[in-house]
């Protein structure tokens, strides 16, 4: 996955990440392979994030908006419960995201990154943090370039 961050003001940004999550794997029962299980997810989120970039020291930010997800694969309708979306093994949901975290500055407008988001979409109609939600905890390290 990646983001972009856009700046609208000193320190609100406008933040788009994108993620994409594939796994495969065959199924057990009894200690008896079944069948082979798919799941290919990808989710957009898009929002508001607080970024204050000091003079030097640690930086610190925080975000929330809305995440988009898009499932399939013939885990979908195996993992998840029966309901219409998923049927066919596809699922398009949307819901939201929270995310914060802190960069150590390596250089001028250079930071390492580490980050904690907290993602979640219901599906055939129902809350974002329902039994019937996908999403998850996402716990991430990278580095952060602010060249403007």
């Amino acid at each position: 996955g990646g983001h972009a961050t856009v700046r609208v003001s000193s320190t609100y940004n406008v933040v788009l990440k994108y993620r994409r999550f594939d796994k495969s794997g065959t199924a057990q029962n009894n200690d008896v392979p079944q069948q082979e299980l798919d799941w290919n997810e990808q989710w957009v989120n898009a929002g508001v994030r607080y970024t204050r970039i000091p003079d030097r020291g640690v930086m610190n930010f925080f975000g929330f908006g809305l995440a988009f997800f898009n499932l399939e694969g013939s885990g979908v309708s195996r993992v998840l419960p029966p309901t219409a979306d998923a049927a066919d093994n596809k699922v398009s949901s949307t819901g939201f995201f929270l995310d914060f975290g802190f960069g150590y500055p390596l250089a001028k407008k250079v930071f390492f990154t580490i980050e904690i988001e907290i993602t979640s979409a219901g599906i055939d109609g129902s809350g974002g943090l329902e039994s019937s939600s996908i999403g998850g905890i996402l716990l991430s390290a990278g580095l952060n370039v602010f060249p403007f």
